[in-house]
């Protein structure tokens, strides 16, 4: 099992959805979002830098609505436990496959 944790800004507001359940249970909330992640780091120059990677981020149940009830664009949020998988996709015009990784939060955190 891999756990990541990161602190980072909200690139767009959250938005939740609604998702249907297989089994016939009432229907989950997730919400998707992305997050801007900045890493300072000294170039061989001995100048500071930095470097912005912008991340996926789903979160699922309650946690889902809390997360869309309480952040917006420009909010910085502390995930504290995420686990990373693969999805694929493929262009359905071009046929180019695409690989995404995107992060599982488990736990996050308001920043104090």
């Amino acid at each position: 099992m891999n756990t990541c944790h990161f602190i980072g800004k909200f690139v767009h507001d959250p938005e939740l959805k609604k998702v249907p359940r297989v089994d016939g249970e009432p229907e989950t909330s997730v919400v998707n979002f992305r997050l801007a992640i900045s890493r300072k780091f000294k170039k061989n120059s001995g100048e500071s830098g930095t470097q912005t990677n912008f991340l996926d981020f789903e979160v699922w149940d309650t946690a889902a609505e809390v997360v869309a009830n309480n952040f917006r664009k420009n909010d910085t949020i502390i995930i504290t436990n995420a686990s990373a998988r693969n999805e694929f996709y493929e262009d359905v015009e071009t046929g180019r496959k695409f690989n995404l990784i995107r992060f599982r939060v488990e736990k996050f955190e308001f920043p104090s």
